[in-house]
């Protein structure tokens, strides 16, 4: 949870404009980053998820479950990821707005 903040921190400060994090499962990291407010931490276990997440969730954090994939597959994650961007459709973005609405920190 320590590097989740961490890597939000970064982002908040504007040193950064995304985020990329790594866990056994993924479940712990995306929990602990989408804490905070305009955070929206995507786990992602293949290429269609994990463009996806940026396509149509608008994901700002990429979060590898490590213990199943593998170190290549990881490479692939992540630059799908990258690669990829919000499609900002009426549909994905009401969805965002939405989501913001809730709150956070």
């Amino acid at each position: 949870p320590i590097q989740a903040k961490e890597v939000v921190d970064l982002m908040r400060s504007h040193e950064v404009h995304c985020g990329i994090l790594l866990c056994g499962t993924g479940v712990g990291m995306a929990i602990a980053a989408n804490r905070f407010k305009g955070i929206f931490a995507a786990l992602c276990w293949n290429e269609e998820v994990a463009r996806r997440s940026k396509e149509e969730d608008q994901a700002n954090i990429l979060v590898v479950p490590s213990d199943y994939v593998s170190p290549h597959e990881s490479i692939v994650l992540v630059r799908t990821w990258l690669e990829a961007s919000f499609k900002s459709l009426d549909r994905y973005q009401r969805r965002i707005d939405q989501i913001n609405a809730f709150g956070g920190q």
